[in-house]
């Protein structure tokens, strides 16, 4: 669903509601289970996306601000990596429109270049396969 087509609480909402975020973040083909979800400052999030094959992708993460409804600045990270320490911060900005419409801005920005320029391995390319259908703002349903 197209951001500028939603309006502004709606598009905000389907961040922050644990019914609404699971419908939509993550490609299709695999199932999302929210074990941790607290959208609010200094609040956490874990969550799993399994395949039909039973592979699991776990990321986790800190909202280190929930001002609704403008901005989301969080933290996360792929648990899937052998190194811990790949933290991604992400900042989304919710900007209304006319019309009841909204742009949605989204900003992540990786520790080094290196570390976003490594993303050549298999692992890395279905990381980033299942972050960019995810950030992508789709319905599942």
């Amino acid at each position: 669903m197209n951001g500028n087509l939603m309006p502004h609480a709606s598009l905000f909402s389907m961040h922050t509601d644990p019914n609404l975020y699971t419908r939509w973040l993550g490609p299709r083909e695999l199932t999302m289970t929210l074990e941790i979800f607290e959208p609010e400052e200094g609040g956490r999030c874990r969550y799993i996306h399994k395949d039909q094959d039973g592979n699991e992708y776990a990321f986790h993460g800190v909202y280190h601000e929930v001002a609704a409804p403008e901005r989301i600045i969080s933290t996360f990270e792929f648990e899937g990596f052998p190194e811990k320490g790949h933290v991604v911060l992400g900042t989304m900005r919710f900007e209304k429109l006319p019309g009841d419409r909204t742009k949605l801005t989204s900003q992540s920005v990786f520790q080094t270049v290196e570390y976003r320029k490594g993303c050549s391995s298999q692992e890395w390319k279905r990381v980033l396969m299942i972050l960019t259908i995810s950030s992508m703002s789709c319905w599942k349903k």
